[in-house]
């Protein structure tokens, strides 16, 4: 892909530097690189004006395409879906509930399991929920769970790619349980593609609504993303996040005052994002999974023969990471250099250990990038 030349702002000069990505599709390094497709799809977008309901409705119909659900609706990424999800397990489609948000009395408590617990219950809380959380170590967690299911559950929050790791029962079960109470099941696939077919899995199982990243695998823009599910609750989502009159919206009379908006007119989704991550989406599908330019075999052995490294193989989250290691530096020291070099390269550290985790997401020629930038840090500190 050719990069055309444009004319930045001089502040942007240090921000627009390459970096080698050794983190996969992660935020904090922009997720991924468009395809042209992509990106003349929202150039295609930016040059007219479109009806947002109307490019929802189009979202829908190309969601609910690929997930076998009954409907969908763009988001401002999968926390975005989140945060509608559950407000419309919450408020459903009374606008007086809607309007209430997140203050509203009903419909207070989350429940999880413990091995679902992340960094990211933020994003669960802002919709005025409490996580309760559900103890799953022991032999049965569906019974550990079922004491927790009631009139005050908005819904139960399910992991997905934690499941893949072997955490908590199998979707099909926690939902059949939850149903069984009259509770929705929501469920974070923001991680969970690829495979692809944790596109479909999730609703097959039987979950009322799935929240899925668009800019990560996907291929999508990074601020854009995906929530599938039950039509009734698609269209609560949809009542909150949208711009205007909810109770015109709705079809109810409005009380006397100034009316809010939704709480989810914070995920509010541009019409580049919504198209950008519908043409990446409808791609996805049907092409092939992308060829690494080398793999993590290929940068251990290169950086064992770069003096001054201490290299080892290890174990992540049931994948294999490179820890790397310079005498006389922190972990996070390591880091830190090596991001604020030339050639800039981007890496994690983990329980104080620097790791080199994928190489999904280097380019032709950034293996001996980054080697060149590890190099300079372990010379300089020797």
């Amino acid at each position: 892909m050719t990069t055309p030349a444009i004319a930045l702002p001089p502040e942007l000069a240090d921000a627009a530097r390459p970096v080698v990505n050794t983190l996969g599709h992660w935020t904090r390094v922009g997720n991924i690189c468009l395809d042209d497709e992509v990106i003349a799809a929202m150039s295609w977008a930016a040059r007219r004006y479109i009806v947002i309901e109307e490019l929802q409705r189009a979202a829908s119909a190309v969601i609910a395409r690929v997930t076998g659900a009954e409907a969908g609706c763009a988001t401002n990424g999968a926390a975005g879906g989140l945060l509608l999800a559950i407000a419309a397990t919450r408020a459903r489609l009374d606008p007086d509930r809607i309007a209430a948000m997140p203050g509203l009395d009903e419909k207070r408590e989350l429940v999880l399991f413990a091995s679902h617990r992340s960094a990211y219950e933020s994003c669960l809380r802002v919709a005025g929920v409490e996580l309760v959380v559900v103890d799953d170590a022991g032999e049965d967690p569906l019974a550990a769970l079922a004491p927790h299911l009631g009139a005050d559950t908005a819904a139960v929050f399910y992991d997905a790619q934690l499941a893949c790791a072997g955490a908590a029962p199998p979707l099909p079960a926690v939902v059949e349980a939850a149903h069984a109470a009259g509770v929705p099941v929501i469920v974070d696939a923001s991680l969970a593609v690829p495979p692809r077919a944790n596109l479909t899995e999730p609703i097959a199982a039987g979950a009322d609504l799935v929240a899925y990243s668009g800019g990560k695998a996907i291929g999508g823009p990074g601020a854009s993303g995906f929530l599938a599910g039950r039509a009734d609750l698609i269209a609560s989502a949809l009542a909150q996040q949208a711009d205007g009159d909810v109770y015109d919206r709705l079809g109810r009379q409005r009380p006397p005052g100034p009316v809010q908006m939704g709480i989810g007119r914070v995920t509010k989704t541009g019409k580049e994002e919504i198209v950008g991550m519908l043409v990446a989406l409808d791609g996805y599908l049907d092409s092939e999974e992308p060829a690494c330019v080398c793999d993590l075999g290929d940068v251990e052995a290169a950086l064992r023969a770069v003096p001054g490294l201490q290299v080892e193989r290890v174990a992540k989250g049931g994948k294999d990471a490179i820890a790397v290691a310079v005498a006389g530096l922190s972990a996070r020291e390591l880091r830190e250099r090596l991001l604020a070099g030339d050639p800039a390269v981007a890496t994690v550290v983990v329980a104080d250990r620097l790791l080199i985790q994928s190489t999904e997401c280097m380019h032709e020629g950034e293996l001996e990038l980054l080697v060149q930038g590890f190099a300079q840090v372990a010379a300089a500190a020797s």
